[in-house]
């Protein structure tokens, strides 16, 4: 198995520096690249409303997919314990959503206040889970997220925020 921009250790594991860049902006609409390495892995195209942050469209291997609604990150207002389904209009997988904070995030300078949202996605027997960890005035520091098959791991994925050089 080979992944573009991604070193494969002798440990058998993948390795990368991720980078989230905005690459333009318009209106409440931020796009943002993520690169594995040199390598864009994906797209997203973010909006912060009063409803919180969301994603409008992504876009991978040249296949780009619209949300409809747009696919909410972090909802507005802050409430803890929160929970919420997301309902694509195309039919496609619910989302399941759990929010909880404030509560001590880990950042690459100190503990802050911050908020944990967890998303579960269940297609037949498919199950994804992401986790996101969101610091007060620095965004997402932490996610970590799961591919399963039934009891079979597919894919897991962690992603940290690190201190700038």
């Amino acid at each position: 198995m080979t992944v573009a921009g991604v070193e494969k250790g002798e440990d058998g594991r993948f390795r990368s520096a991720t980078t989230f860049t905005v690459a333009g902006k318009e209106g409440d609409v931020a796009h943002i690249e993520m690169r594995r390495g040199e390598t864009l892995a994906s797209e997203e195209w973010w909006s912060l409303t009063a409803k919180g942050l969301h994603v409008t469209q992504q876009k991978v291997n040249d296949q780009t997919r619209p949300y409809d609604p747009p696919l909410p990150m972090i909802a507005f207002p802050l409430r803890s314990p929160h929970k919420w389904t997301y309902r694509p209009k195309d039919k496609s997988p619910q989302i399941e959503y759990r929010m909880w904070g404030a509560l001590p995030v880990k950042t690459p300078s100190a503990e802050m206040p911050g908020w944990i949202v967890l998303m579960r996605t269940v297609s037949g027997r498919e199950i994804s889970t992401i986790e996101r960890h969101y610091a007060k005035g620095v965004g997402v520091v932490r996610e970590v997220h799961v591919d399963a098959v039934g009891p079979e791991l597919l894919m897991r994925v962690e992603a940290e925020l690190l201190p700038a050089k």
